[in-house]
């Protein structure tokens, strides 16, 4: 844990190999009591094939002119995901998302400091399953760039 500006202890969650809706509800959970949350390794979190599935048929259902807005990169994946879990409309959400940042993978700032590494229980071996960023490239027809490290909150 490294300490922030405000006199926070911030933790540093890596979600490599995490399901991503257990490790969305766990973080959820910790920001709602006030700890500061960054997230690496965003798009390595996994995604069953049966949740893909639901994704893209949501994503196809709208168009670019109305929504539901989809996002396309996998750190605004997992903080849409987050966000959904958090009661952002009243000022307790506002607060905790405020708190909260994804990165994909690791930024220079967050190299040092010791990441944590989620505890919540993966998919079974024969379960099918895509990474998020795979799942972006492939279901939402983003194409892959060399930029890294895109972060998911403007600084």
């Amino acid at each position: 844990m490294a300490e922030t500006e405000s006199g926070r202890k911030l933790v540093v969650i890596d979600v490599e190999g995490a399901t991503l809706g257990r490790a969305a509800s766990l973080i959820a959970k910790r920001l709602l009591n006030g700890e500061k949350i960054d997230v690496i390794n965003a798009e390595k979190a996994l995604v069953s094939e049966s949740s893909a599935n639901d994704y893209k048929i949501k994503s196809e259902r709208g168009g670019r002119d109305w929504g539901p807005y989809m996002p396309r990169n996998a750190a605004l994946w997992f903080r849409r995901t987050v966000r959904g879990m958090v009661p952002r409309k009243i000022t307790r959400g506002k607060l905790a998302l405020g708190r909260f940042r994804a990165y994909e993978g690791i930024p220079a700032k967050l190299v040092g400091i010791p990441a944590e590494k989620i505890a919540v229980r993966t998919l079974a071996v024969p379960h099918k399953y895509h990474t998020l960023r795979e799942y972006s490239f492939a279901q939402l027809g983003v194409k892959p760039k060399a930029v890294a490290h895109r972060v998911s909150k403007k600084e």
